[in-house]
């Protein structure tokens, strides 16, 4: 009875030791949720706090004074059509809904960003709401029938900001490159 009994708790530890040895540990800087098919990292020792998780991912910086956040979301395209690249779908419809959204948006500039080895859009431009002005970055991605969007979101800087002002469009670049979708 003592060699059966030691022989099940043999492989019983055997067998916790294999399942705990497979599990990978939840990394702390990945921002991710049950309701989001994409996720995305944040840097090493980073500042950032993640907010919101339903639906949307989204982090921020609620110490800084500009009230900087990112927001990653993604929907349904609804084109049947040829599917746009990324820069079109800027154009032809996200800007537009911006606009028709907020008013006044000023476009800096849309370059392409590489993620994964694909183009994507990389839109840089300013959002005004009522007196305010903010400075805005969105990494357009277009994947099968949804559109993936990942946006940093920052008070301009202006003469009450300046000598506290902080740009993160440097940690956006990093934290960009690490968008996934699953």
């Amino acid at each position: 009875m003592k060699k059966i009994l030691f022989t099940i708790l043999t492989i019983m530890m055997t067998i916790l030791v294999l399942v705990s040895c497979g599990k990978k540990e939840k990394d702390e800087n990945r921002v991710e949720s049950e309701t989001c098919d994409f996720y995305f990292t944040l840097p090493e020792n980073s500042t950032w706090e993640q907010t919101y998780s339903d639906g949307m991912l989204s982090v921020s910086k609620l110490n800084d004074i500009s009230k900087a956040n990112i927001t990653g979301f993604s929907f349904d395209h609804g084109i049947t059509d040829t599917i746009p690249t990324s820069k079109d779908y800027w154009s032809l419809h996200y800007k537009p809904q911006l606009e028709s959204t907020f008013g006044k948006v000023e476009v800096e500039k849309v370059a392409d960003i590489s993620l994964g080895g694909q183009k994507h859009a990389h839109a840089m431009y300013t959002v005004t709401i009522g007196e305010e002005t903010f400075d805005c970055e969105t990494v357009l991605i277009l994947y099968g029938n949804k559109v993936y969007t990942l946006t940093l979101t920052q008070g301009a800087k202006t003469q009450e900001n300046e000598q506290f002002y902080k740009d993160y469009s440097e940690e956006f670049a990093e934290i960009a490159q690490t968008f996934t979708i699953n």
